[in-house]
C-alpha cells in the first residue's frame, strides 16, 4: 500500500550517490541498538536464555511421535537385507572410485570426479581470470547514476509488517519509472516532505526527506546515500513508558509531539523552519539548526491533519484539523489567526501559488472548498467525490488546473477559472483507494499518485484525450506569453501558461500587489512601507505608458 509521496526536482540529487559500507563494529552497534529496542510490554529487555519452552499439547506430542516412528521405520528398512537389490561389490567400487569414504575429511582440496576434475574456485573474484571485476563495478556504478533529466519520487509504503521508503527515478523523456534504492523504516509512514536544509552546514544545501510516522518523532533521511540504515537526524523523541509515580505532575519537559505526526511542511523562505501537525492536536514549529521546537500552536481541538506554509509569506501558516476548521496563523503572533468552518473533517490543505490569498481544503465528505482570506465564506464548493478526497494537487505552471484523488478509486482534473469549477477529466485508475496525488515540479501536466494496490502511477494529462483537448489551447499560448513577459515587465499574464522562469516573477508581483492588502492583519513583512512605495512607482509607470 502506497501511503504518501514527494517529488525531488531535476538536478538536485547527486549524479553518483554515496554508498554506506558497514564494518564489523557498525554491525555490532546495530545489534546492540536493536537489542535495546526489543522489550516486552513491561519495559524489560528480552533475554532469550530466560525464555522457557512451552510444553507441547497432546496433538503436538502425537505428531512428533509419529514422525519419530516413521524415521525409525525408514532406518530399519534401509538396514534390512533384501529390501533393496544393491550389489555390495558395485557399492564398494563406487565408494573407492570417488573417494566417498574420505569425502568429509578432506578440506580445501580440488574437486575431482564426475567431470569436475581440475576445477577450482577463488576466494575473491579479483583472482578469477574469467571474471572482469572492473566491468562489473562499472556496470553497477552506471546503473546507480542519476541523470540531470531525472526526477526522484519518494514513496512511503507498507507491506504487511514491513515499512519503507522507495526512491523512484522518473525520466519523462524516456518514459521510464523504476526503484533506484529503498530505505527501511521501523514505523508506519504517514507523511513526507522534501527539504534541502543541512543542519551541519547551513551555508550548503542537501537532498533530504522528512518522514512523519506513527511515532511522535520526525526522521530526516539523506536521499543521496544508498544502503543507509539510520536517519541523518531526528526531531523529537519516541514515547517512553514510565513507571507509575505517586505524583504524576512530575514529568519531563516536552521536547516534541506526544503522538503520531500526520503532516509536515518545510518553509522555503526560512529554510531552517519545519512545521508539523500531529494527532496530539498541536502544531509544532521546529528550528532544525537547533533540533528542537521553538513554538507550539494549540488553536485546534482535534487531530491536525494538514499544514502548509504560504509560498511567499514566510510567517503565514495554513492548518486544518478533524475539528472541521481551517486556520491561517500569523506565526509571529500566534494569537492572530483567522478560522473558517468546513463541512467535514479535513483531509488536505493547499495554497494556490497563482493567487496567494486563496487556498483549497478537501474533506472526508467528498467536498473541495476554495477560500479567500479576505472573506468569511468559501468562493466555491464542489462535491468532487463520493468518498473522502484524500489528495489534491495544483499544476506547478498551468493556472486553473486542480487534480483530486479519492478513496472511491477515481482521479479527476478540474478547471476553476472565474470561480466556476468544471471537471475536465475523470478516470478510474484501477489502483484501489487512492491515497495521494502530487504534481511534478518540472512538468506542468505530470502527476504521481499511489493507492492501496498496483503501486505507483505517473500520468501526463496531455497523453489523455480529454486532457489534451482541454489544455491544448493554453499550451499553444505558452511561448507568446513568455515573449510578452520579457518585452514588458509591468504586464502580468495570468491567463496563459507561464514558463518555469516566469512563474517566480508572477508570484512576487502578486505578493506586492495583492497579498499585502489581502493579509493586512496577518502579514509579517518587515518593511511594509518600502513595499508600498514600490507598488506606487509601478502604478505611475503604467499611467505614463
Amino acid at each position: 500500500m502506497f501511503i504518501c509521496g514527494a517529488w525531488v526536482k531535476r538536478g538536485i540529487a547527486k549524479q553518483e550517490p554515496d554508498k554506506v559500507k558497514l564494518e564489523e563494529a557498525d554491525l555490532q552497534k546495530l545489534l546492540d541498538e536493536t537489542k535495546t529496542k526489543m522489550k516486552d510490554l513491561n519495559g524489560e529487555e528480552l533475554n532469550m536464555d530466560d525464555v522457557e519452552e512451552e510444553p507441547l499439547d497432546d496433538d503436538e506430542k502425537n505428531e512428533e511421535d509419529d514422525e519419530n516412528i516413521s524415521e525409525d521405520d525408514n532406518d530399519i528398512a534401509e538396514d534390512a537385507p533384501g529390501i533393496e537389490n544393491v550389489d555390495p561389490e558395485d557399492d564398494a567400487a563406487i565408494r573407492e572410485e570417488y573417494g566417498l569414504e574420505d569425502y568429509d575429511d578432506e578440506e580445501g582440496s580440488l574437486m575431482t570426479g564426475a567431470g569436475m576434475a581440475g576445477l577450482m574456485y577463488f576466494d575473491s573474484m579479483k583472482d578469477d581470470p574469467y571474471i572482469n571485476v572492473k566491468d562489473l563495478e562499472e556496470e553497477e556504478r552506471t546503473d546507480s547514476m542519476i541523470k540531470a533529466t531525472d526526477n526522484l519520487f519518494v514513496v512511503g509504503k507498507m507491506e504487511e509488517e514491513y515499512s519503507c521508503l522507495d526512491v523512484y527515478i522518473y525520466n519523462e523523456d524516456e518514459d521510464s519509472t523504476f526503484v533506484h534504492h529503498d530505505i527501511y523504516l521501523d514505523s508506519f509512514p504517514l507523511c513526507l516532505e522534501w527539504l534541502n536544509f543541512d543542519p551541519c552546514a547551513e551555508e550548503k544545501t542537501g537532498n533530504y526527506i522528512a518522514v512523519g510516522t506513527m511515532e511522535p518523532e520526525i526522521q530526516i533521511w539523506d536521499l543521496d546515500v544508498i544502503d543507509t540504515i539510520e536517519p541523518v537526524f531526528m526531531l523529537g523523541q519516541k514515547k517512553k513508558k514510565k513507571k507509575k509515580k505517586k505524583n504524576n505532575t512530575e514529568t519531563a519537559e516536552l521536547k516534541g509531539h506526544s503522538d503520531s505526526v500526520l503532516s509536515l511542511s518545510w518553509n522555503r523562505n526560512i529554510k531552517k523552519i519545519l512545521a508539523s501537525g500531529s494527532a496530539d492536536n498541536t502544531v509544532l514549529l521546529w528550528d532544525m539548526a537547533q533540533g528542537s521546537p521553538v513554538h507550539s500552536l494549540k488553536h485546534h481541538r482535534d487531530k491536525v491533519q494538514s499544514v502548509q506554509w504560504h509560498p511567499v509569506e514566510a510567517q503565514s501558516l495554513l492548518t486544518a484539523s478533524f475539528d472541521k476548521t481551517a486556520v491561517v496563523v500569523d506565526c509571529r503572533s500566534p494569537d492572530v489567526y483567522k478560522s473558517w468552518s468546513l463541512t467535514g473533517e479535513c483531509e488536505q490543505v493547499l495554497w494556490d501559488h497563482f493567487s496567494p490569498y486563496n487556498f483549497f481544503v478537501s474533506s472526508d465528505d467528498g467536498v473541495v472548498a476554495y477560500f479567500d482570506v479576505r472573506t468569511d465564506t468559501p468562493v466555491f464548493k464542489v462535491h468532487a467525490h463520493d468518498q473522502e478526497v484524500s489528495g489534491i494537487a495544483l499544476s506547478k505552471n498551468v493556472p486553473g488546473c486542480l487534480t483530486t484523488v479519492s478513496a472511491d478509486e477515481s482521479f479527476k482534473v478540474w478547471s476553476y477559472k472565474d470561480g466556476q469549477p468544471k471537471c475536465v477529466l475523470s478516470r478510474d485508475m484501477k489502483m484501489g483507494g487512492l491515497n495521494f496525488v502530487s504534481a511534478c515540479p518540472d512538468s506542468g501536466f505530470t502527476f504521481a499518485m499511489g493507492g492501496t494496490k498496483d503501486g505507483l502511477r505517473m500520468l501526463n494529462l496531455l497523453e489523455t484525450s480529454q486532457g489534451k483537448e482541454h489544455f491544448q489551447t493554453n499550451s499553444v499560448k505558452k511561448k507568446p506569453a513568455t515573449a510578452q513577459k520579457t518585452a514588458t515587465t509591468t504586464t502580468t499574464t495570468t491567463n496563459s501558461v507561464p514558463s518555469e522562469d516566469s512563474e517566480k516573477t508572477d508570484e512576487v508581483q502578486m505578493d506586492a500587489d495583492d497579498t499585502t492588502a489581502a493579509l493586512s492583519s496577518l502579514s509579517l513583512k518587515k518593511d511594509s512601507a518600502e513595499t508600498e512605495t514600490v507598488i506606487v512607482k509601478r502604478k505611475k509607470k503604467k499611467k505614463k505608458k
